[in-house]
């Protein structure tokens, strides 16, 4: 992929629509992870249920509304879950290095990490989860 194709990508209304659904999808994980971590749930613990709830919620949003796709659920979930399970792992270890080397407060080391790996999600998700027959 090329840099100015990469920019033309970034500044669609598909990729608005990602953002958007990723912006709603976190004020419900970072919800659900602070409401955990503060009743005594590790934060590996809180991400992992925090990230599988915005795995479902995610998918039906972009599926529907961002990529508007018609493909088999089935295979396209597989797709989807795919590119999300290399983002939590990116993501986990982003989070652990930042809280446990820098010392970063949890909440805002998440803010980071997932910053970060909504770049790789929107890529992998119109390439490949959702990614139109030519």
């Amino acid at each position: 992929m090329n840099p100015r194709h990469l920019v033309i990508t970034f500044r669609s209304a598909e990729f608005m629509k990602f953002v958007l659904v990723g912006i709603s999808n976190n004020v419900v994980a970072f919800s659900v992870f602070y409401l955990l971590s503060r009743v005594g749930y590790s934060y590996f613990i809180a991400f992992t249920l925090c990230y599988a709830a915005g795995i479902l919620n995610s998918y039906i949003w972009n599926k529907f509304w961002t990529f508007q796709s018609k493909d088999r659920i089935a295979y396209e979930f597989f797709k989807f879950t795919t590119i999300y399970l290399i983002a939590y792992a990116v993501n986990l270890a982003m989070l652990a290095f930042l809280i446990e080397v820098f010392v970063f407060n949890a909440n805002l080391s998440l803010i980071i990490s997932t910053g970060l790996t909504t770049l790789f999600s929107f890529i992998g998700h119109k390439r490949w989860s959702f990614r139109r027959a030519l």
